[in-house]
């Protein structure tokens, strides 16, 4: 079995993938094996078709996001750069809806990234509350450039602290903002009861400071324990320069539905074209390299791959097969 995963990295779920992790009373993120509810692929594409409403292309300007990892719980891949790299995602939290964005400029310096940016602050804000037209919006005085795009759009937003979130129904937040426990499950909650919670930052430049290697990034970067409970994860890894658009294929370019594809390919269950064969190993690749060790399901998954043969990287002459 040839497996074309990972010529860089080695070893992660099936499908989407089964260990979410918690908050400890420490704020120390834990991993809980819990029963596999990714959102399924057309749900994806109905919350990407509601924030992505008019907008075809950001320009990026000066900004270099960080790359996204969608692994579970009804992650959503939304905008990628040319190559597949995400820079732009959503889940669900119980009965509330969060977006991340890989950098703080697609929402504070929106009206920067083209005729568009201003919109897709519109629009992540209105599918954040549900829908509704005219939501309350609350915003972390650290993103507060963002209240010029939403005013530019028709919304009205104030500037609130993260412990004042009654009677929002968005919450805008700088995304490496230092937060204690309490303040992290404060806004957890403030979701999980139906709240919609719009983040952005990059993880880049706090790596770079600290030489923090992935797995720190994964466990202590400030986003990532407040975003991966709910299935996102930001890493120190960055997008390539080029414009962003929706993410497509979604299916491939979430990590669990990926790794899912190249198992029911290698079954002869769905097989892949060659184009999609490069798409899901890139996202698979992505997901071992930064997701924590402690995702037990996925990276069993990939090793029982691994262990049937040389990871490679797929190409006409080596495609993924079974030998």
């Amino acid at each position: 079995m040839l497996i074309p995963l990972l010529a860089l990295a080695c070893a992660p779920s099936s499908k989407p993938v089964d260990d979410a992790p918690t908050q400890d009373s420490g704020g120390d993120t834990q991993t809980d094996t819990q029963t596999d509810t990714s959102a399924p692929v057309d749900a994806c594409a109905e919350d990407a078709a509601a924030i992505l409403l008019g907008v075809t292309e950001l320009d990026l300007g000066g900004s270099l996001p960080s790359r996204l990892i969608p692994f579970g719980e009804g992650a959503c891949p939304i905008l990628a750069d040319p190559d597949g790299a995400i820079a732009g995602a959503s889940a669900r939290l119980g009965e509330g809806r969060l977006a991340q964005l890989g950098h703080e400029g697609l929402l504070a310096g929106a009206s920067g990234k083209g005729e568009h940016g201003p919109l897709l602050v519109q629009n992540l804000a209105r599918w954040a509350a549900g829908g509704k037209d005219a939501p309350v919006i609350g915003v972390e005085r650290d993103i507060r450039g963002v209240i010029t795009s939403l005013e530019a759009e028709g919304l009205s937003a104030e500037i609130v602290e993260a412990d004042a979130l009654d009677g929002l129904d968005v919450f805008i937040a700088y995304a490496p903002t230092e937060r204690d426990a309490e303040e992290i499950a404060a806004i957890q909650a403030f979701v999980a009861q139906g709240g919609g919670l719009l983040t952005a930052g990059h993880a880049w430049w706090w790596a770079y400071e600290r030489g923090a290697s992935a797995a720190e990034v994964a466990q202590e970067h400030p986003a990532n324990k407040l975003l991966l409970t709910a299935g996102i994860l930001v890493s120190a890894e960055t997008t390539g320069d080029g414009a962003l658009s929706g993410a497509a294929p979604i299916d491939l370019l979430h990590a669990g539905r990926a790794l899912g594809a190249i198992e029911d390919h290698l079954s002869d269950t769905t097989p892949l074209v060659m184009a999609d064969q490069r798409i899901a190993a890139d996202t698979v690749g992505a997901a071992v390299r930064n997701l924590p060790l402690g995702y037990d399901a996925y990276f069993d998954a990939v090793r029982r791959l691994l262990d049937e043969g040389e990871p490679m990287v797929p190409t006409e002459s080596t495609p993924l097969k079974v030998s």
